[in-house]
């Protein structure tokens, strides 16, 4: 065996590895067997390769294990020959590498016992070291079909972008012949590529009346490189095959293919965009029409810089002009206490469609602040972003509020019923407040209207109001005492030179007071009740607020000073008849829910009375409702005067009245009394020249007997007196529930006791 090997020549690796590439052996001079082509797998080639080491190595076996993409695990990936038996192994294996880390295993078994001697372990190395040769190989070999397949398709891909390019896409030769137009092209300009194709572009795709002119720039451009075109997009007209015209821009970008020059141009139609930007332009011409009609303060801003600034922005803000305040930064105008408002408003990511107003406080130039109301909207202006924002002026609604929240709380005060002094400083301090210039004094009219005295002065010095004391309702008595005495307001606008203030000059001008004016308060039918007073340290006159703050203050003084009067007047005219000035019905309930109470608790009896008066009706009919007033207000003086203090008369509505006499020891003071209210109805009343004689019908309830209720009482008082009526009137009958009803729906009645009059039929006597 061992001279066999010798004699037999082995074959070196690199012939092996060309041998499984395809190439011919020189020294054997015959193709290897099985020679593969070179599209052949990876597989085969190692199984190639195997098959050359088992028939040049004298191996039993070979094999290829490659290592697994995780370089963890080695896989078996050809084998050729006989493995030997496991009970007398020979083998070795020779890793060999690829890039520098091993990739595999050529694994070589034998079944002679000096199988891997020095030849052949050397034979066995080489070859495994040439094996990444055969594997690089097929690897360039996949990458460099893997490239020309690539470079096929990315020549179609280029074709198919050429060919569906929205934009025109038209390549021309250093002569200026176009050699290339796409699809985008031919429906841009209606030409086909086959009809343009070698023409010149100026005299296809020019005017008429410029392609002169464009040959002499294209025939400049291919000579010099230079064209506005080649280094930026430029803006031409553009003429298609029927002659018509269109504005297109135009990108020219030069290559060099194979050594030729070739440029390529790249051209858009813009008549869309420039409708857009001709719609564009006429919206934001309109747009400055409106915003500098507009009668709102209205400000673009484009970072925070003012970009446009309408006319009324220049007057709310006290600029001379628009031009003075662009530039500028908006917070410029915006007081530091509301800046993080407005940078929030400005920075929104997405402020609403519809401004969200809200209150802030702006400066003007001068310095001086107002109350804002700001709102912000998105914007393009001018082809940036930006945000308009609208400013309007709420100081005189601010004070308005402010007024009538002050307003409230002193009505409030008034009718919580607050002292009077109280209510008055705070009219004095809220006065003061709405001002933040002057010092306000309250002065109050005596019963005799003859002088003022202090009653509110918060601000102005105790001294000075010492050295005043009470001032005389008088001219030349400061402004007070002389608007108090003219009943209109008296202005002041310099003390020292004023005569009005000639007796208190010194005392006002020692306390630094230079100007003062001085409003009349009135009550109800203009009856005076007092002054307000506003001093200045300037001389100065009251502003219009401060005009209108002195009317609202002087009302709101004449409500305070008449509180007590007009809480009694409300209380007469809820429970007292305007006309008798009787208690009305609501009082009278009252009353006699009072006596019940008492006659329960002590056991005491009392009587009610129904009065009404007979014929009435005819003294309205005949000398009209004034005379019936009169009569009324005469008769129910009267009845008033015929009973005793503590019993009670009130009316009922037109001629009804209600008695009650309480503490009733038996009938007869009630029939006694009874009497007298007939006798002083029945006498005669005077109007005018005429005389009125009238009468009376009374009906009397007595507690317990006839109710223990007030309903039932008024119910039976009520049917008694219709039982007087219908025998006569001009009488009085009792309530008794012993005796049936003489006619339906009428109580039961008896005479308990009555006193008969002789019917007195009204009449008028001259």
């Amino acid at each position: 065996m061992h001279s066999t090997r010798d004699s037999t020549r082995l074959v070196r690796p690199t012939e092996a590895s060309a041998c499984v590439l395809g190439a011919e052996h020189s020294s054997h001079g015959v193709r290897s067997e099985g020679a593969p082509v070179a599209n052949q797998s990876r597989e085969a080639r190692l199984e190639q390769l195997c098959r050359i080491a088992v028939a040049s190595g004298h191996f039993s076996c070979a094999s290829v294990l490659l290592v697994c993409d995780d370089k963890r695990v080695l896989h078996l990936a050809c084998s050729r020959g006989d493995a030997a038996s496991e009970e007398s192994p020979r083998s070795a294996s020779f890793p060999f590498p690829l890039n520098g880390a091993v990739s595999g295993v050529l694994q070589l078994q034998s079944l002679q016992e000096d199988a891997f001697d020095a030849p052949q372990l050397d034979f066995a190395a080489e070859l495994a070291r040439e094996m990444h040769t055969l594997i690089g190989g097929y690897r360039s070999e996949c990458e460099r079909n893997a490239l020309e397949a690539e470079l096929v398709d990315s020549e179609k891909f280029n074709s198919a972008v050429l060919t569906a390019a929205p934009d025109c896409i038209v390549s021309i030769n250093d002569k200026g012949e176009i050699i290339s137009f796409n699809q985008a092209a031919e429906a841009a300009f209606h030409r086909a590529a086959h009809d343009v194709i070698g023409k010149q572009l100026a005299d296809v795709l020019s005017p008429p009346q410029l392609r002169e002119q464009h040959r002499v720039g294209v025939t400049r451009f291919l000579a010099t490189g230079y064209s506005p075109a080649a280094n930026g997009r430029m803006e031409l007209v553009a003429a298609r095959a029927d002659g018509s015209l269109f504005p297109v821009d135009i990108a020219v970008v030069p290559v060099s293919v194979a050594g030729n020059r070739i440029f390529t141009a790249f051209i858009r139609d813009i008549s869309e965009q420039k409708r857009s930007q001709a719609v564009l332009q006429d919206h934001a011409a309109r747009y400055r029409r409106l915003i500098e009609g507009s009668p709102e303060a209205i400000i673009v801003c484009c970072d925070g810089l003012l970009a446009l600034a309408n006319p009324a922005a220049c007057r709310l803000l006290d600029a001379s002009t628009p031009n003075a305040l662009l530039g500028r930064d908006i917070f410029d105008f915006v007081h530091p206490d509301f800046r993080h408002h407005m940078c929030s408003a400005i920075e929104a990511p997405l402020p609403p469609a519809v401004p969200k107003f809200v209150e802030q406080i702006w400066v003007r130039d001068d310095r001086t602040c107002f109350n804002a109301e700001v709102g912000t909207t998105r914007l393009i202006f001018n082809g940036r972003a930006a945000v308009q924002v609208v400013v309007r002026d709420i100081t005189e609604r601010k004070r308005a509020e402010a007024v009538q929240i002050g307003q409230n709380r002193i009505l409030n005060m008034v009718a919580t019923g607050v002292p009077l002094p109280e209510v008055l400083s705070e009219i004095a301090h809220f006065m003061e407040s709405q001002s933040n210039r002057g010092r306000c004094a309250i002065l109050q009219h005596d019963e005799e209207a003859r002088r003022l005295s202090w009653i509110a002065a918060p601000s102005l010095p105790e001294s000075y109001v010492e050295s005043m004391g009470d001032i005389p309702v008088s001219c030349s008595q400061a402004s007070c005492g002389t608007a108090a005495k003219r009943h209109v307001p008296v202005m002041v606008t310099s003390i020292a030179n004023d005569p009005a203030w000639d007796a208190h000059r010194g005392h006002a001008l020692r306390h630094g007071l230079r100007a003062c004016t001085s409003w009349p308060i009135f009550g109800r039918n203009r009856k005076l009740l007092g002054t307000v007073a506003l001093y200045f340290e300037d001389e100065a006159a009251p502003t219009p607020a401060e005009l209108q703050l002195f009317g609202v203050c002087t009302n709101l003084a004449g409500i305070a000073m008449e509180r007590r009067a007009s809480e009694e007047k409300i209380r007469f005219l809820a429970h007292y008849d305007g006309l008798t000035s009787l208690p009305n019905r609501f009082l009278f309930r009252e009353y006699l829910d009072l006596a019940l109470r008492n006659a329960k608790r002590h056991g005491n009896k009392f009587a009610l009375f129904f009065l009404d008066l007979d014929r009435f009706k005819e003294i309205n009919d005949s000398l009209g409702h004034d005379a019936g007033d009169q009569v009324l207000r005469e008769v129910a003086r009267r009845l008033r005067g015929a009973l005793r203090h503590t019993d009670k008369i009130a009316r009922m509505g037109g001629d009804e009245f209600y008695v009650l006499i309480e503490e009733l020891s038996d009938g007869r003071y009630a029939s006694d009394v009874a009497r007298k209210l007939l006798h002083e109805a029945s006498r005669p009343v005077r109007v005018g020249t005429q005389e009125c004689v009238l009468s009376a019908s009374i009906g009397i309830g007595v507690f317990p007997d006839d109710g223990e209720d007030a309903a039932t009482l008024l119910k039976n008082a009520d049917a008694a007196m219709y039982r007087a009526k219908e025998l006569g009137k001009n009488g009085f009958q009792f309530y008794s529930r012993a005796t049936e009803p003489r006619k339906s729906g009428l109580a039961a009645l008896s005479v308990t006791s009555r006193r008969r009059y002789q019917p007195a039929p009204s009449r008028m006597r001259q």
